[in-house]
């Protein structure tokens, strides 16, 4: 049993739930988590042994008896502490989470505060973090006297979870009573302490698409959020009872505000909740991180009704959704971005029942508890329920450009083009009055790129065109993704899951009859990913191409620049500095040097230059599931950008405006109508656009195996953003394009030498 260490008296109130929970209905896979694990450690204060009174505390009197401790009469509170308990779990990944659970009995007004705290070697400590009961849970139902062995006359009093690093070796409680003013003591009979280890979110776990039912604005649209089956492989639907929501109830988690694993964070909930309490499910609806994701909580119905009983807030769940802020906001404000995340949901749910703001509540208007802390709820009044209700209003609070469908050649229509199926199709580039479509190689057919008109979407001579590939081997893939430089020259590239023993290569047509021309042909020390998708800016004929290929498994972008008639073949490398690496990233530079980079299974991020990190996109406006990203121009500081995403729902463009000064308050502006639902089981497409010259723009859409898309942007930004602006052909002009001539150039090999964020020497030359 452990002895105790000595520490100072903290009054504080603990409310308790109801005494009868819910048995659990399941459980999260903890096989796809690496490092998954759970462990119980109790102390049970009716043996009389095990803690012991603080000693700087003063000395407290304590009743002990057969049916537990309480605090003296003469003194009325008591401290009391433990030894250091070694943290029960192998190897705890990405971090450690602990709840208390007491047993024993709390008046109405009486104290019971839990708090922990965490130590590398058992000596030194780190800061005491409350993990008191904030009144959580379910309003009825059987079972948690027989799930936690609850004696009679015992009430259970649950914590709050509390998270460490995964490096914590022990672990101490210290536990404050206090009788109320009538001198009624609270008396504990035991301690359980819950230790659960939820294990690394895999990286085809965090891939998985986002469930959003949005289309086109209003804004009152349901949000973008990560299903269950994302962040625990959990069932996304349940028969849970429905609830007659008529209002909807803010909480704070009394959690940690940073994680670099915010998945790993929820799923820590719901093994708690289920597997420790024994509920049926999580007991929040949703969930919003501090990066501005939302993730669902508890299992919606099968016919899609959202409208679930919860356990947030015991005695008011049938009536009421519950919205949790991962965090802490006692005296912290919670991010812009999840500020936004929540009043979009919060207006998606008033809007669908008629619920008025002032029905958006704190958790402490239904009770005695601190819930949602301090600062989220004064932010519940001066900015969640304006921004609601402005969303409401239908002002988005930015200007809305005019959005008009072009055409679709798509499954939808069934007007798909012939050669679609296999998930062949990845790359889209368009020049002028010409669509170019890189359908990758299979075993009976391929790799072609192949034309189309960009007015219609209708094959050239009638479906048969395609570019020569004469000379075009190596690879992974021998093509991949294709892009237009400002002249409207051609640029594409195979793709190599390993740039180390198999080189890069990047092609190039001056125009639609040209044998292409290998412009780079790279082989690097890493064994990076490379050729997923290239961005091209500058023009090739002007001499001021550069081509940029962001690495898929690495933080790592490589940029080729012109060098008189070819390219210099050693890439110059910016390392990303916050490690941020996706499936199929893409890069959107800007005229200022700094540039959007995109990855399924990450969000859309902003970066200077050199790679430093300027901010990132919350998950509530692009999904984590989007990819592509194209700038189409800048209105003072904000950028507008489309991005390409097939999610759940097969929204496949969104048109999105990024505050440079601040990408965490971007919004919405568009999503484009869905292709078709045929399966495209790695979410694989392209997003590419024209510039018209009368402020208008094109984003044409291509959604591998569901077709071809169009769609024009009025009046998007006052002024470009310096990318690829002029065309390939105009009207019915369809010849070729002057240009230099390029150079053919034999594979450049890495050998030893490294590639570092600064100008690499080697190949032809140095790189300017």
């Amino acid at each position: 049993m452990p002895r105790m260490l000595p520490s100072s008296l903290v009054a504080a109130s603990l409310l308790s739930l109801a005494s009868s929970l819910v048995w659990a209905q399941g459980s999260v896979a903890s096989s796809s988590f690496p490092g998954a694990d759970t462990a119980l450690e109790e102390v049970d204060f009716r043996s009389h042994r095990g803690f012991s009174l603080a000693e700087d505390g003063g000395w407290m009197q304590l009743d002990m008896d057969v049916d537990g401790v309480r605090p003296g009469k003469d003194s009325g509170s008591a401290v009391l502490l433990s030894e250091a308990i070694s943290v029960p779990l192998t190897d705890p990944r990405p971090f450690i989470a602990v709840a208390p659970v007491i047993h024993g009995h709390r008046p109405a007004h009486a104290g019971v505060v839990v708090e922990l705290r965490a130590s590398l070697d058992g000596e030194r400590w780190g800061e005491w973090q409350e993990a008191s009961d904030h009144g959580h849970g379910p309003d009825t139902g059987p079972g948690l006297a027989q799930r936690l062995k609850v004696d009679l006359g015992d009430q259970v009093m649950p914590g709050e979870l509390a998270f460490f690093d995964p490096e914590t070796r022990y672990l101490q409680y210290r536990v404050s009573l206090s009788a109320d003013f009538l001198g009624n003591r609270p008396r504990l009979a035991r301690l359980s302490l819950h230790f659960i280890s939820p294990g690394e979110t895999t990286e085809s776990l965090a891939s998985k698409p986002l469930a959003d039912e949005g289309r086109l604005l209003p804004q009152s649209a349901q949000p973008g959020y990560v299903p269950r089956s994302s962040w625990g492989n959990l069932s996304n639907t349940a028969w849970h009872p429905l609830a007659n929501v008529s209002q909807l109830v803010v909480h704070h988690t009394v959690s940690a505000n940073s994680s670099n694993d915010w998945a790993a964070v929820v799923r820590s909930f719901y093994n708690y909740h289920v597997n420790s309490l024994g509920w049926s499910d999580i007991g929040y609806n949703w969930l919003v991180a501090p990066d501005g994701t939302l993730f669902q909580g508890r299992a919606h119905r099968p016919d899609g009704n959202t409208d679930v009983v919860g356990a947030h807030v015991a005695g008011h769940n049938s009536y009421t959704m519950g919205l949790a802020y991962i965090g802490t906001y006692t005296s912290v404000n919670p991010s812009a971005a999840a500020v936004e995340t929540g009043a979009q949901l919060l207006a998606w749910k008033a809007a669908q029942h008629g619920i008025s703001t002032s029905l958006i509540r704190g958790h402490r208007d239904y009770g005695a508890t601190a819930c949602p802390g301090d600062s989220l709820y004064a932010r519940l009044f001066d900015t969640l329920r304006p921004r609601v209700q402005q969303i409401l209003d239908g002002d988005s609070g930015e200007p809305e450009p005019d959005y008009d469908v072009l055409w679709h050649r798509a499954a939808a229509k069934n007007a798909n083009p012939w050669y679609f199926g296999d998930n062949r199709q990845r790359g889209l580039a368009v020049a002028g009055d010409r669509l170019y479509v890189v359908s990758r190689h299979s075993e009976t057919w391929g790799p072609h790129v192949m034309i189309h008109q960009s007015a219609d979407g209708a094959g050239v001579d009638g479906g048969g065109a395609s570019l020569l590939t004469d000379g075009i081997a190596g690879g992974t893939l021998v093509l991949n993704d294709i892009d237009a430089d400002d002249d409207g020259g051609l640029f594409a590239a195979n793709l190599t899951v390993d740039m180390s023993g198999d080189a890069f290569r990047v092609y190039y047509w001056p125009d639609d009859s040209a044998v292409p021309l290998t412009v780079v042909n790279f082989s690097g020390t890493a064994p990076h990913r490379v050729g997923d998708r290239i961005t091209v800016t500058g023009s090739m004929a002007a001499g001021t191409a550069t081509i940029w290929a962001p690495a898929s498994n690495a933080p790592v972008i490589y940029r080729w620049h012109q060098n008189g008639d070819g390219f210099n073949q050693w890439p110059q490398a910016i390392h990303l500095s916050d490690g941020a690496s996706g499936a199929a990233a893409g890069v959107a530079p800007l005229a200022n040097g700094r540039f959007l980079w995109n990855a399924a299974g990450e969000h859309l991020r902003l970066y200077e230059g050199d790679g430093s990190l300027l901010g990132t996109v919350p998950g509530a406006v692009v999904a984590r599931d989007s990819s592509g990203v194209r700038v189409l121009g800048r209105d003072g500081n904000d950028l507008w950008a489309a991005v390409y995403q097939f999610g759940t729902s097969n929204e496949n463009a969104r048109i999105v405006r990024i505050p440079q000064t601040d990408p965490s308050t971007a919004g919405t502006l568009g999503v484009s109508p869905s292709l078709a639902h045929h399966d495209n089981p790695n979410a694989t497409g392209d997003i590419s656009i024209r510039r018209n010259g009368n402020g208008s723009i094109d984003v044409f859409v291509l959604a591998t195996n569901n077709g071809l898309g169009a769609y024009r942007v009025e009046d998007v930004a006052a002024e470009p953003a310096g990318l690829q602006a002029a065309p390939r052909h105009q009207g019915e002009s369809v010849g070729p394009v002057r240009t230099r001539p390029v150079s053919v150039l034999p594979e450049s090999s890495g050998g030893d030498t490294p590639v570092t964020d600064e100008l690499v020497e080697g190949g032809e030359g140095q790189l300017r």
